[in-house]
């Protein structure tokens, strides 16, 4: 288990590549969230590094409120702690509705709400507005 002390254990160290560009990778972001995550029953978690469900007790046994029907982040450091903490129940619903929308945006071939306008994505000129 990586706790942040030493050097970057030789597990971390491995070379990857994404064949998708900017937008495709957005886009896919933004369409696993709204339509394929899910919500309520599956864990956000870089820990595990694959999809995992909340009944899992072997992975998620300390993890706190995973029975409840709600969004699911695993804090990476303190296992016990669910980040849902941080959101009210109506912040996760504006959540899920921003993701949705922008992946419909994006299917549309439109820059989703909050992104700047751009010429071309391929520049790397994408940015967020604040």
């Amino acid at each position: 288990l990586f706790r942040g002390e030493g050097g970057v254990p030789k597990e971390a160290k491995v070379a990857w590549s994404c064949k998708l560009g900017r937008w495709d990778l957005l886009f896919s972001f933004f369409d696993f969230f709204a339509r394929e995550f899910h919500w309520g029953s599956e864990v956000v978690s870089v820990r595990v590094g694959r999809r995992s469900f909340s009944v899992e007790t072997l992975l998620f046994d300390a993890l706190k409120g995973r029975t409840e029907e709600r969004l699911h982040i695993e804090d990476p450091f303190q296992l016990g702690r669910n980040l849902h903490c941080v959101l009210r129940l109506e912040n996760e619903y504006a959540l899920y509705n921003k993701l949705w929308e922008a992946m419909q945006a994006m299917s549309r071939l439109e820059v989703p709400t909050g992104l700047a306008p751009v010429e071309t994505l391929a520049s790397g000129r994408m940015a967020v507005l604040s």
